[in-house]
């Protein structure tokens, strides 16, 4: 069982409908692995940064869909020791996009 909680802010600039994006993640994660009567607990800290670059297609004036394109890299720090997880690697995302005003 695990659960987490980040928060990913960002930041894009649009060259007419192409854009690139730069963000950041920070949070937190706890997970609990069982074995029989063993219950092992671990909380991790997360962060991580990603830039990318994409095109957005107008379904109608508010609404667009926006493929996009980037590289990540995000860390997982164990609270309780200095091990330390990184990932990294580049992604394709879609995403919807709502407009609330132009």
């Amino acid at each position: 069982k695990s659960s987490s909680i980040t928060l990913s802010p960002f930041a894009r600039y649009y060259f007419d409908k192409i854009y690139v994006q730069g963000a950041f993640q920070f949070g937190s994660e706890k997970s609990e692995f069982s074995s029989g009567s063993t219950t092992e607990t671990s909380k991790e800290g997360i962060s991580g940064w990603s830039l990318a670059g994409g095109y957005a297609i107008m379904l109608n004036e508010s609404v667009a869909l926006e493929p996009q394109i980037g590289y990540q890299s995000i860390g997982y720090k164990d609270k309780d020791s200095d091990d330390k997880d990184i990932t990294s690697g580049l992604f394709l995302r879609l995403g919807i996009f709502v407009y609330l005003s132009k």
